[in-house]
């Protein structure tokens, strides 16, 4: 609800699709990680989960690399 009223005061357009696919991986991950015995397959989701949330925010990840070069780059020629 909060996030239907900041739009409208504030326009972002946020990706709601990707945050709530993003939540639903966590949460499954936590389940699995929480329920299941052996200890390959808790690590095994937390790894597949790891990828999949990557995947879905690709480009903010990807930003977030180019600035850190940016900023790397920076400090080295002061």
């Amino acid at each position: 609800m909060r996030t239907i009223i900041s739009e409208k005061l504030y326009p972002v357009k946020y990706d709601i699709s990707k945050i709530v696919f993003g939540n639903i991986v966590m949460v499954a991950v936590a389940l699995i990680g929480t329920f299941r015995r052996g200890m390959t397959v808790s690590i095994l989701s937390a790894a597949v989960g790891i990828l999949v949330i990557l995947w879905l925010y690709k480009r903010e990840v990807k930003s977030l690399f180019s600035l850190s070069k940016l900023s790397f780059l920076r400090l080295k020629v002061e």
